[in-house]
């Protein structure tokens, strides 16, 4: 049986440096360490365009930032917004990175003066 988390509730993050990035809160990683694979709804409300702006799905097995590695990076277009983004899967038998115990959000773009308003929901497979 899978389960539904709702990891991220509607938040806005904005930055007038292109080198700054917002974080998800610490307090707020979520520990995955008990399924063997989840599917991620990055959904996007509003962004601005032209600039880059993406969110990302970073994981590692412990709260260290030196850890943490991108599992997937969303990046809406200009063209428009895909509501929501579509279903990307991992495993921990495939991808370039397996899924490790925490999993959270990290925004940012290659130009200043961003900003960009979305939440996620994460579908979870439990371990055998």
């Amino acid at each position: 049986m899978g389960y539904t988390i709702h990891m991220q509730d509607w938040v806005t993050a904005r930055a007038s440096s292109s080198s700054a990035v917002v974080l998800q809160p610490e307090s707020d990683y979520l520990d995955i360490s008990m399924f063997k694979d989840f599917a991620a709804y990055i959904e996007i409300a509003e962004f601005v365009s032209g600039v880059g702006v993406n969110v990302k799905l970073q994981t590692a097995p412990v709260k260290e930032e030196v850890y943490f590695q991108d599992l997937v990076t969303v990046t809406p277009s200009a063209a428009g917004i895909a509501t929501p983004i579509p279903v990307v899967r991992y495993s921990t038998g495939g991808g370039a990175v397996a899924p490790a115990r925490w999993l959270r959000w990290r925004c940012g773009a290659t130009m200043p003066d961003w900003g960009i308003t979305f939440r996620i929901n994460i579908n979870c497979n439990p371990s055998d």
